[in-house]
């Protein structure tokens, strides 16, 4: 028997200790938290990238934001970090999910986790699909 599909709103809601969480096509994907260096990579990298948007006023950083890219059936993706342009960004941001693609995706590569995983797992369920996608290994 297939599980009920699940919506961004019931994902919003759902909390399971010491796991990410996002939702494709309506099924709920849970994996592990990255490790110390995965973190440490990404911090770096959105302090890099936040610094620079907000010295040039360019837009809003987001880190680890889920954003609903597809409905009926639901997919929200979580990137480590995302930027969308001033023009396109809410203001406040939304307490829930924004409903549209990033322009800027940035991933941070485990080892265990390919480019090409990465940003087949972003872009391909979404129709809003962001027009910039980073990924970034970690160092070995």
């Amino acid at each position: 028997m297939t599980p009920p599909l699940m919506t961004a709103e019931e994902l919003l809601q759902t909390n399971i200790p010491n796991k990410c969480t996002e939702l494709v096509r309506g099924v709920l994907i849970v994996r592990e938290p990255p490790g110390g260096r995965h973190g440490a990579v990404a911090a770096e990298l959105c302090r890099e990238i936040g610094n620079h948007v907000h010295a040039h006023q360019f837009g809003t950083v987001y880190a680890e934001t889920g954003f609903t890219l597809a409905r009926n059936p639901d997919t929200v993706r979580g990137p480590e970090i995302a930027f969308v342009r001033k023009d396109r960004a809410e203001n406040p941001a939304p307490v829930g999910f924004p409903e549209f693609a990033p322009d800027l995706v940035v991933e941070v590569l485990s080892p265990s986790w390919t480019a090409r995983t990465s940003s087949r797992a972003f872009a391909a369920p979404s129709r809003r699909s962001s027009s910039r996608y980073a990924p970034r290994e970690v160092p070995q």
